[in-house]
């Protein structure tokens, strides 16, 4: 299994050659099954997660004193 995060059509900024690229393609999708997802990554999603916690500390706090009596 690979992974990339570019497009098949993005890594001629990865690598000098371009004849390299298309060799390099060639080689990693003959007989292979290619998936395109799209979408916000995992990685990313859990990194704002991180980010975030202390805003919903206070959230959770505030809907609490909302609800006690």
């Amino acid at each position: 299994m690979v992974t990339a995060n570019q497009p098949f059509s993005a890594w001629d900024a990865i690598f000098t050659d371009s004849m390299m690229t298309v060799a390099a393609i060639d080689r990693l999708i003959h007989h292979a099954v290619v998936l395109e997802m799209h979408g916000e990554s995992f990685r990313q999603q859990q990194a704002k997660k991180r980010l975030l916690p202390s805003a919903k500390t206070k959230t959770a706090s505030k809907e609490t004193v909302k609800t006690a009596p």
